[in-house]
Parts: C-alpha cells; structure tokens; sequence
C-alpha cells in the first residue's frame, strides 16, 4: 500500500513539473504555437451573408492545434480586394466574381490576375435592374439618372463594371437602397441598380400596377466572360412580372478569393491545408444549421476570368466524388437543374425532403434527361487568346448544324491536363488536348497531372500540329535557350499542356525552372507583362500566328528563340519533333526558326453517344472552311491522318465515319 502511494505522489510531482515546464513557455513559443494553423478570412457586414459564410467555416473546420479560422468582418468587394492583396495576416477574402475584371479594367492594382487565385466559386446573386415604364430597355438609360447604392459597394462595381461593357453612360446617383425605390416611385431618378439573391424582399413589396418594371439585360458573349446567365420570374416577382414571362439578367457569383502565396511558402502550405480540410468536409455544411446558401455551392465549378488556387485544382483533379455529400461532382450541376425543375413544378413545396430521397429522384430525372433527344455537349478549349477557344466556338456552330436540340458551351480552362481531367470526370464531352499529355493521362502520371489513368477517354480526332513557340522582348537580348538563365519567363498556367511541354523542353536543353524567374500565367496575361517589361520571355504551345504573340509583335519588337533538334531529339519521345516556324509568321520576326512540333487531338470520352459522336466528326470534316476561317491554324486539319497518332482508342462513332470515308478499312 505504502508503495503504492509513494508512486501515485511521484507520479502527480513528475505531473506538476511537467505542467509547470509547459507554463514557462517562452512568449515565442507561445506566440508561434497560436499562430500555427490560423487562416484568416475577410468577409461582410455584420448584416450580410459573407460573415456567416465565414462563421461556418470557423464553426465546422477549427481543429486545435491544428486549424483555426478567423473570420474577419469587412466592408465589401473592393476593400476586401485591398485588404488581401495588402492587409498583414489576411490569407482569404470573399468577394464578387466581377471584382477582378472591375480592378484589371481600372488597372487598380499592378499584375492583379497573377496575385489572386480562387479556391471555390460559392452562390449567386442576381442582378435587378429596375426602372420607369418608359425605360423599355437599358439603352433608354442613356444620361439619364440611375442608382448604384454606396460607394464602394459591391451593387457600385458590378454597375460600373457592366454599364462600361455594354458602353452605357449613365448620372450615377449613391443612395441607399431603400431611399433609392422612394425617389423612383416619385420620378427623381430612371431607374436603380441592385445586386441580390432573389427574391428581394425590398422588391417584393411594390404593389401591382405600379409604373415599375424590370429591365431585361441583354446577354453578350462580353458579359458571359464575367457574368453567369439567369432570370428574373412571374415566381420570384409575381407584382412585378407576368405569370409564363420571365426577365434576362446575369448574376454575380460570391467567390472564395486566396493571395497567390509562393508554392514553397509556409502561407501556401497553410491555405493548402485549408482547403483540403474544406473540401474533405464540405457535407457537414450542407447540414443544419448551416447557412442555406451553402445548398448553392459547387466546388468543382469554372470561373470565367479566374485562376484556381492550385491546391483546390489538385483536390478536384484526384477525385471525382465530392466527400460527404454522397455524389458526383460532375453530377451536381445537373442536380441544380433538377432542384430548379422540381421547384419550378411545384413539387419542391411541401413538407422537406432528405437530400438522400432527392437525391434517388434526380437520378431518375437524370435517366430519362439523357434518354431524351436533347444532348448537352461542354467543348473544353484553352485561354480565350489562344488558338483552342476560337476553334471551339467554331465546332460549337458547326455542331449546331446536326444537334438541333443540343444545348452546346464552349468552356475556356487552362489547356490539355485540365480538359483531360475534365472528360474523365464527365464535366464535358469534347475537348482539345496535345498528344503528349493524352499519353501521359493514358498511362496515368501523378507527377503530370493524372492521379491515375484516365480509363474513359477516346479519340476523335487528329488536328493540326502545335508549335512550342518560345517569344522574348528584342530589348531582353534573348536569342537562344542559354539565354534564358536569370531571365523572367511565363510557362503557361500550372500542369496545362503548355507547362507540361516547357518542363521537357527545358530539361532537354539542360535547364531547370531554378535558373530562370518562372511566372505560371495563361498567354494573355503573359503579354500583358512584357507589354509592361514586367517578363522577358513566354512559351507558348499552339498553333502558328496565336493571336496573343500577334498581339505582342504589334506592340514592340520580339525575337523567337529556337529550340535545335539536338535538344528535341533528347526529349526521347516520337511526339515531339523538329519543325520550323517560316519567317514572316510573326510581324518583326523575319528569321525561320527552329523549334519543336507536337499533334493536337480532338478528344471525348466513353459514355458519349456513338451516333452523337459519328455526328460530330462528320460534321468538322464537311466544315472545315469554317474551321479555318476561326483559326488559320485549321488548315493543318487533314482527314487523310486524322485517324493516326493518338495514343487512345477512337471512340465508336468516329472510328465508323473513318470507316466510312475509307481512312480505316
């Protein structure tokens, strides 16, 4: 007994040593182990739901020691932009998706495109436009005075944002909201602005047979590169519109923004944790008593105009369930247009359904969608100045020809490993993509790209050949691959078919990314630098005469700098080979240049169709003047070879018109 007691006294002595060791931290020890894991997040007004969004966060993802939130409150979009680009300690910001072309037509903050990432687009709030009945559309609006709410307000800059693209001068006035609806009603103004989540309460209690209306805004395919399509109902305003009519609009989608940390930073690491927590546990939000609002987010969502925060694309790219929730990403649009059918329908109403018994009924909805004659075909492309976009719009018009009933989008990305990855999830059914990174998916290469070999693609084309075209400012004084050492080069947007093709090239050539400044910007954004002699250089995959390296030799005197067939012949594989660019492709450049070739492929994935897929690929090779016309790069398009160089299986439908035409016997 007295043994036993004499340990239970030394243990509870070594237990009081321990803690009083652990209460004389030092005050950097202390301050370090807090800071560990903390993510701070700019939000909204107390008011709003940007701060909940952010309470939510910190309620579901605090783990001790390990991760904390801390939501900040703020004052809008345009602050909120400052606050991360600038404020001390701030990793995160919710803002409006218009927020970055608004600060990037205003030239607001300098490289602003390459300094934010976005990890997840999160719900929509539409745009009214409310006006006089003798404002029948938004041209009548013309020098006449229109509300914007606050300065500074978010309603501000997207008014600001879409009257400039729809190249409409208006008297802004700065009341708010509700002192705007009375100086309306009596006349003192045209019209008033607001960006909200409809219904709007505010505009749910005008009356019947008041002189106001809703203004349509007509959409452009300007607007849609910043703005998602919706409408304006008889169900959301049934004093405001007719029962069976319904009012154009766009909406402003609420974005997670993230500061573009350096990869190898302690920041990056700890925003990367971050997310990986978010997503992993993205169910819980969807429960009670979360906000609402989280019922609208997509995470696997594209944002026009916006980069996605590595991490957050990696997560996307590894899976293809979303964790928690119980179904597909690439089911979950479709599932909100099956909540929008049911709601429309009157079947939403009622007593509440679990999300599993929704869940069961849409994949019914789904079933007969796709029995149907109407067919949804996504054409993932590229940027929207390189040569991908302008050729997919063009096999979206052709495609229109022979798919009457076909709902047809052309998605900007950021290039092959991205629509790769796409296709296998079934977030699109037609996609551009180099050969060699189709070999890679094929196979299946993490450090790539693929997290695993992407079993469902197939062919159905190939295209014209891809150029590595590497461009540098004369006044860089870059004239070969050596050169490049200590210089500022853009890559191409991270694990795109561009990155992948400048990663072989430079190891070829005995280079690595440490002995240059490397930037990871699509090409567009690319020329912009060097317009600004921000870059010395770019590399750019893709056809002859790209509009961005037109673009660049208008501007200023640029040299190509050749890659010898020495060096393409140490890449070691066949897809790669030595081609020139003929002088006189590039305004200035009067040189042939040497440099290496790589096939495109038109791909599609299993699952697709086969008559919708024969349909297709006879219609490009029928129209193939109109492909050309969208691109000169077309002209390479040849039926004779399209069936050849794919490391894919052709799908069905494609393989039958080679068949066909005799290119396959």
């Amino acid at each position: 007994m007295n043994r036993g007691i004499a340990a239970f006294i030394l243990s509870l002595v070594l237990l009081l040593s321990a803690a009083g060791h652990a209460g004389a931290q030092s005050p950097d020890s202390l301050r370090n182990k807090v800071n560990q894991g903390t993510v701070a997040i700019i939000s909204g007004g107390v008011n709003g739901t940007y701060i909940r969004i952010a309470s939510d966060l910190a309620a579901v993802l605090d783990r001790p020691d390990r991760l904390r939130i801390l939501p900040i409150v703020g004052k809008g979009s345009v602050q909120n932009l400052i606050d991360l680009l600038y404020l001390r300690g701030i990793d995160i910001a919710i803002v409006q998706s218009d927020i970055l072309s608004y600060a990037q037509k205003r030239n607001l903050h300098p490289n602003i495109a390459q300094r934010i990432r976005y990890v997840t687009k999160l719900y929509n709030e539409e745009v009214h436009v409310l006006a006089r009945k003798e404002i029948a559309r938004l041209s009548d609006l013309k020098g006449r005075k229109v509300n914007v709410d606050v300065d500074g307000s978010g309603t501000a800059m997207t008014a600001a944002t879409l009257f400039d693209a729809l190249g409409l001068k208006v008297e802004a006035t700065n009341f708010d909201q509700a002192l705007a609806l009375e100086k309306l009603k009596s006349g003192e103004i045209a019209a008033m602005v607001y960006v909200v989540g409809k219904p709007s309460d505010l505009f749910r209690k005008i009356g019947a047979g008041s002189d106001l209306h809703f203004v349509p805004i007509p959409l452009s395919g300007e607007l849609l590169q910043t703005y998602l399509p919706s409408s304006l109902s008889h169900a959301d305003y049934p004093d405001l519109i007719a029962d069976g009519q319904s009012r154009d609009t766009v909406a402003v989608g609420a974005v997670m923004a993230v500061y573009n940390w350096e990869p190898k930073s302690e920041r990056y690491k700890r925003v990367g944790e971050f997310v990986d927590a978010f997503f992993d546990g993205f169910g819980e939000f969807l429960k009670a008593p979360r906000h609402p609002k989280w019922q609208e987010v997509n995470l696997a969502a594209e944002l026009p105009g916006w980069t996605r925060f590595q991490p957050a694309q990696d997560w996307l790219d590894r899976r293809t369930t979303t964790a928690g929730a119980g179904y597909e990403i690439a089911l979950k649009s479709s599932f909100d247009e099956f909540m929008a059918f049911m709601n429309q329908s009157g079947a939403g109403g009622g007593a509440p359904q679990s999300r599993e018994a929704l869940f069961t009924q849409f994949l019914d909805w789904r079933k007969r969608q796709e029995q149907a004659t109407a067919q949804t075909i996504n054409i993932l492309t590229g940027d929207v100045s390189g040569v991908y976009y302008p050729l997919g719009n063009a096999l979206s018009a052709i495609y229109a020809k022979v798919l009457p009933g076909a709902t047809l989008t052309v998605q900007p990305t950021q290039g092959s490993v991205q629509n790769l990855n796409l296709l296998q999830a079934g977030r699109g059914e037609v996609a551009f993509a180099l050969a060699d990174s189709v070999g890679f998916a094929w196979k299946g290469g993490a450090e790539m790209g693929f997290a695993g070999k992407l079993d469902q693609l197939r062919t159905i084309a190939a295209m014209y050949p891809n150029y590595i075209q590497i461009v540098a400012t004369r006044a860089s004084k870059i004239d070969s691959l050596d050169d490049l050492k200590g210089k500022r080069i853009s890559v191409g947007a991270p694990r795109s078919g561009t990155e992948v093709n400048a990663r072989r090239v430079f190891q070829a050539a005995g280079l690595t990314y440490e002995m240059m400044q490397v930037e990871y910007l699509p090409f567009g954004e690319s020329v912009g630098l060097m317009k600004t002699g921000q870059l010395d250089a770019t590399l750019q995959s893709a056809g002859l005469g790209v509009a961005s390296i037109r673009d660049l030799a208008a501007s200023l005197p640029i040299a190509l700098v050749p890659v010898p067939p020495a060096v393409v012949a140490r890449i070691g594989d066949p897809a790669y080979l030595s081609r020139p660019i003929p002088p006189g492709t590039y305004q200035g450049e009067d040189r042939e240049r040497l440099t290496v070739a790589i096939s495109n492929l038109l791909m599609t994935r299993d699952g697709v169709p086969a008559d919708v897929v024969y349909a297709m690929t006879k219609a490009m090779f029928e129209n193939l003047p109109e492909m050309a016309a969208a691109h000169p790069a077309a002209r390479g398009i040849a039926l004779a070879t399209a069936a050849q160089g794919s490391p894919v299986p052709l799908h069905p439908g494609a393989e039958r018109y080679y068949r066909e035409k005799g290119v396959l016997r």
